[in-house]
């Protein structure tokens, strides 16, 4: 009872040693525990929110959208739950968002205030943007929806976005500011967008090797049933076709045959008509001939009659004058009177055929002149006939040039209709086979990948950091007992000489211990899974339920264990050396060490100059080497810890910055629509005035394996040289240039794969194909994996012409200008600024750059426990000696600085040490800290090095000042008689 009763005295007289070790052992322990279960903490909140929200293993989406069909082919005894879905990508005033359907068995939301939905005017909107009752109109791609004004109901946040950066967008400046989650009888869609699936698993740590094994055996599953189902929904939908183009098809036939007979109906009327015509014509031909051959007949007949009765009339005439010749000749003669008598019969009957001559011929002139009144008469007849049948034949002509006219346009019509019918078979025979989309948590959940890649990081940081922390720790809670125990050799063989066995001695120092252990690892421990991983999950920007600490047995079992097995292998070992000695050799006090000559006073020229303090304090340096190094060697560590702390943070931060400024140098990275074998006009045209250098390019997305491992990198082929691009050579720092026999790699990709200049290196790219390329060269990057080659190596290596599907370019006009311009157009897909990037690359960082504020912090922590236990041990052994200094006559001031010059010598040195180990240790550690597609920078900014010696040295004039206090108050007689 009384050892355990001096233990206790131990521990209130020598309260300060006592703190520091428990101190120094809760900071190490708290660090490790802590920063070691942040992770796991935080992963096991996200796996835990995951699981409750049901997050999806599997999203499909296919190009000719998906059918409950595919629903029933993917079903199987392994699928846990299977949905089909919705989603529309939409501007709501001039921010973009996503608009998802509301699930009810995959990716549901977590309510964090309001109600569900129960109308299709109403929404769920993510909590971090929107207010409850807020009315929100959508603006833009209207087709695919029914409502465009919803009401919001309910406050939520959603496993699909893991953090608060929601990622990129078509629509907008590029930027996905939010999500809505509405009704599926909101959407105006005929068929399901996508499709998503989880497995029946007994693990859910997504982040685990299992999980990954797991996502590629099923996605080898899925991509087998989407061979088959591709097959399928393109049969479907040409069937569909087929079908929706046989009324048409029928309809078509039918005009066609209706017209044609419409057509020959017409046209035989017409023929009719024409034949009718004709035989009219004919019979109007054979009158008028006949007509004309009668008028002919019968005025030759008037005239030959008229000519006869001239002739007669003549004749007649004459023979009257022959006749009154004659009868004058008679009288003249006093012929006879009988003869007269004769003559006047003969005159009577010559006068009487005259007249009736001149009768006759009066009848035929009148005849005659009636035949010209018959003739004009006919020839009017004949004229109106041939008038009608001209009529008519025009008539019959303009029928058959209408009916000429009504064929060609039916034909054309009917060629159109057939050609279009033609067409509209080759294009559903020509269908683009329906393509599936396969993808999973990496593709879909916002930051899900980058957050494993920070994870990794912080967990690199936790296994390597925490060592120094452990080496620290155990130095200088073995080196505080092993001195507690030296400085109590005469209160050891006290106890000896009083009886006590060896056993019950060491007892006394056993419990001392394992109480300050104890204690140290249980407090330390509590509070470190408390504090620090709150604090690592507050560093992210993740959308998950708020940390509740886990205690983790077996971690707590493991440290206590190993503290106890160390601390009291320290104290038996200690203990041990000492009771080795007699009793009375234990109550004697322990030889001061020798002294010794030191270098410098081999250096004439400058231990003539040192005054007679600094000559002492050389020597107590030569002279209490043990204290000295351990001096050095605590303040080396904790230097170093420093130094890492703002280290990684310099070799973190600045990647984003160095990526986009060192090696590319584009302002926008735009992803067309539509594959292009070089600008077209339309592109000129849509382009010029804002971006004025222009950069066309391959790129796609590939992977390549090294180890147990797969990687991803981005194959980029240039349409030409250009100044967009850095290639420096990691070795030489020159810049390499694009050849066509091989491809520019990046550093990390080549480190992974070790890989030299002139290798081969093989990989898959999205689809499957295995292809391999030469490296010609390797560059510096610094985030994201990529092989650089000519517009002429990708041909060769891909076996066939290029076709750009991005742009890079300079930009002359402000980015909010160029995204309404480019994003309002059919050519554009989405764009990607090197602001936004960079911006991205710098929060992504940011929580591990409080990470490592937080290193620094506890570090300097543990720096100056480390550094009070040194002091306290420090002025423990040398009471005596400062003591005598008093009496001697030193001035405060000058007892101090005897103290505080070998205090500070020694941490210099551990400062210089400190940083000369860091610095050479530093781009290994950090190779432990980067991910597979990062590379972190490897040196420090001078800026931290004054840092570390600034926070160093400042707890060197903290020690200084405790010091100066406990100096000032040790009692010099009292010390001076302590030996008696």
């Amino acid at each position: 009872m009384l050892l355990y009763k001096n233990a206790y005295l131990k521990i209130r007289h020598s309260l300060g040693r006592f703190l520091s070790l428990f101190l120094i052992i809760a900071i190490g322990v708290g660090f490790y525990a802590g920063i070691k279960e942040a992770i796991p903490q935080i992963r096991h909140v996200q796996n835990t929110y995951n699981k409750k929200y049901h997050l999806m293993d599997f999203k499909i989406v296919s190009t000719q959208g998906l059918t409950h069909k595919d629903i029933q082919a993917l079903t199987s005894k392994d699928v846990k739950e299977i949905e089909g879905s919705y989603n529309v990508e939409a501007l709501e005033k001039d921010h973009a968002i996503m608009i998802h359907a509301i699930t009810t068995h995959i990716n549901t939301s977590r309510l964090i205030k309001g109600r569900l939905p129960q109308k299709k005017e109403e929404c769920l909107a993510d909590v971090k943007h929107y207010k409850l009752h807020q009315v929100l109109t959508i603006t833009k791609d209207q087709k695919q929806l029914k409502v465009h004004r919803f009401k919001v109901v309910g406050l939520i946040t959603n496993p699909l976005y893991a953090t608060t950066n929601y990622g990129t967008a078509s629509l907008g400046n590029g930027q996905r500011f939010s999500y809505l989650y509405i009704p599926k009888e909101s959407f105006d869609v005929p068929v399901y967008q996508l499709i998503y699936l989880t497995f029946k698993r007994s693990y859910e740590d997504a982040y685990a090797k299992n999980y990954k094994t797991f996502i590629k055996e099923k996605t080898n599953t899925l991509q087998s049933i989407a061979r088959q189902a591709e097959t399928r929904r393109t049969q479907d939908l040409k069937n569909e076709a087929y079908q929706k183009l046989k009324p048409k098809e029928k309809k078509l036939t039918k005009k066609k045959s209706e017209g044609l007979h419409a057509l020959q109906k017409q046209e035989n009327k017409i023929k009719k008509a024409q034949s009718q015509l004709q035989k009219a014509q004919v019979t109007f031909n054979t009158q008028k001939v006949q007509a004309q051959k009668q008028m002919t007949h019968a005025r030759i007949k008037l005239q030959k009659q008229i000519s006869q009765l001239k002739e007669a009339e003549k004749k007649c005439q004459q023979a009257l004058a022959t006749m009154q010749t004659a009868k004058s000749q008679q009288v003249n003669t006093a012929a006879m009177p009988v003869k007269q008598a004769a003559f006047s019969k003969q005159q009577a009957t010559l006068e009487k055929q005259l007249k009736t001559i001149q009768t006759n011929k009066q009848k035929c002139y009148t005849a005659m002149q009636k035949l010209k009144g018959q003739e004009t008469q006919s020839q009017k007849q004949f004229a109106a006939w041939q008038m009608r049948l001209h009529t008519q034949t025009q008539q019959l002509t303009n029928a058959q040039e209408q009916l000429n006219t009504q064929k060609q346009k039916f034909t054309k019509e009917i060629k159109n209709a057939e050609s279009k019918m033609k067409q509209a078979k080759k294009k559903i025979a020509s269908l683009k086979k329906a393509k599936w989309y396969i993808t999973n948590r990496n593709d879909e959940v916002t930051s899900y990948k980058d957050l494993e890649g920070q994870y990794d990081e912080v967990t690199a940081i936790a296994n390597i950091i925490p060592v120094f922390f452990i080496i620290i720790v155990m130095m200088m809670t073995s080196n505080t007992m092993t001195r507690m125990i030296s400085e109590e050799r005469s209160e050891m063989g006290s106890f000896a000489s009083l009886g006590f066995s060896d056993r019950q001695i060491v007892s006394t120092y056993l419990c001392y211990v394992l109480v300050a252990t104890l204690s140290g690892v249980c407090l330390g421990y509590l509070i470190g899974i408390a504090t620090l991983p709150r604090f690592v999950y507050n560093c992210f920007p993740l959308t998950y339920p708020a940390l509740t600490p886990l205690l983790n047995l077996p971690l707590l079992l493991i440290i206590l264990t190993v503290a106890i097995v160390l601390m009291v292998g320290v104290t038996l070992l200690s203990c041990d050396r000492e009771l080795r000695e007699a009793p009375a050799y234990l109550l004697r006090e322990k030889a001061p060490s020798k002294g010794a000559h030191v270098i410098f006073e081999r250096i004439p020229w400058i231990w003539r100059h040192c005054s007679f303090s600094w000559k002492v304090t050389l020597r107590n340096l030569s002279r209490y080497k043990k204290r000295t190094i351990m001096t050095i060697f605590g303040t080396l560590g904790c230097a170093m810890l420093i130094l890492l702390g703002f280290g990684i943070r310099d070799g973190i931060s600045s990647i984003g910055e160095r990526q986009y400024k060192e090696c590319v140098h584009y302002d926008e990275m735009i992803i067309l629509n539509h594959t292009v074998t070089k600008e077209t006009k339309a592109l000129r045209k849509l382009f010029d005035g804002s971006l004025n250098k222009r950069l066309y390019a391959y790129s796609s997305a590939n992977t390549y394996s090294y180890g147990d491992h797969e990687g991803t990198f981005y194959t980029m082929a240039f349409s030409k040289t250009n100044d967009l691009f850095t290639f420096k050579d990691i070795h030489s720092a020159k810049n390499l240039t694009l050849t066509d026999d091989g491809a520019i790699i990046t550093q990390k990709m080549a480190e992974l794969l070790k890989v030299k200049v002139g290798n081969k290196v093989s990989f898959k790219d999205s689809e499957g194909k295995r292809y391999t390329i030469r490296v010609s060269g390797i560059c510096h990057n610094y985030v994201s994996n990529y092989a650089y080659m000519t517009k002429a190596y990708y041909q060769k290596v891909y076996h066939k012409p290029i076709q750009f599907n991005t742009v890079f370019a300079k930009s002359q006009v402000s980015q909010q200008k160029i995204t309404k311009h480019l994003l309002d157009s059919d050519h554009v897909l989405t764009i990607q600024y090197t602001a936004n990037l960079i911006d991205q690359a710098n929060k992504s960082i940011s929580g591990l750059d409080e990470i490592v504020v937080m290193l620094v912090i506890i570090s300097s922590l543990l720096a100056l426990s480390v550094l009070y236990n040194l002091t306290s041990i420090n002025m423990s052994e040398r009471t005596r000696e400062i003591a005598t200094l008093k009496v001697l006559g030193f001035k405060p001031s000058e007892t101090n600085a005897y103290i505080d010059r070998e205090t500070i010598i020694a941490m210099i040195i551990g400062i210089l040490f400190g940083l000369l180990v860091t610095t050479l240790i530093f781009g290994t550690l950090m190779q432990f800290v980067e991910t597979s597609d990062t590379i972190f920078i490897k040196t420090m900014k001078p800026i931290s090095y004054l840092y570390t010696i600034g926070i160093t040295l400042s707890f060197a004039f903290i020690m200084a000042i405790i010091t100066s206090y406990k100096v000032n108050r040790i009692d010099m007689i009292e010390s001076l008689k302590s030996i008696e």
